[in-house]
């Protein structure tokens, strides 16, 4: 069985909050919410970074 290790993440207990809610209003768990925002958030910065470069 493979291992997997988990990093903590210390967020505001509002942002926490706010995370759980949108995790099960789209029947998520909270981890796969918070990876999905996660990279929504990095390909929004990428997506800004690269426009701001032009």
């Amino acid at each position: 069985m493979e291992d997997i290790y988990k990093k903590a993440l210390w967020i505001p207990s509002d942002l926490h909050t706010e995370i759980k809610v949108f995790a099960a209003k789209n029947n998520m768990s909270i981890e796969s919410a918070s990876q999905l925002l996660l990279k929504l958030g990095v390909c929004s910065y990428e997506e800004e970074y690269q426009d701001e470069s032009k």
